[in-house]
């Protein structure tokens, strides 16, 4: 029994020391997100919101759809379980002839 006890002391040992606490981003200046509880992440310019779909292979993010007056979709990602919107759109550019 001892030579378990101290295997598994060593193993606990060397995975505390090994271990370093992850660096959080600073809020509302991490490369290709913008956090939640910034003000007015997402710009009235987009128009109106037409739809919300969740990617259910990615937990925790949603799309939000918007249409603005010259039918202009953009598709917005948001990580709501981690609070914060990515910066790159999808911009999906239509024409109102067709």
């Amino acid at each position: 029994m001892k030579p378990f006890a101290l295997i598994l002391s060593v193993m606990a040992v060397t995975l505390l020391n090994s271990c370093e606490r992850v660096a959080q981003s600073p809020k509302g200046h991490s490369v290709g997100e913008v956090w939640l509880s910034d003000a007015d992440p997402i710009p009235k310019s987009y128009g109106r919101l037409v739809a919300i779909t969740e990617a259910k292979a990615d937990g925790g993010i949603a799309h939000f759809w918007f249409e603005d007056e010259k039918l202009t979709i953009r598709i917005v990602e948001v990580n709501y379980g981690a609070r914060y919107i990515y910066k790159d759109v999808l911009v999906v550019e239509r024409d109102p002839l067709k």
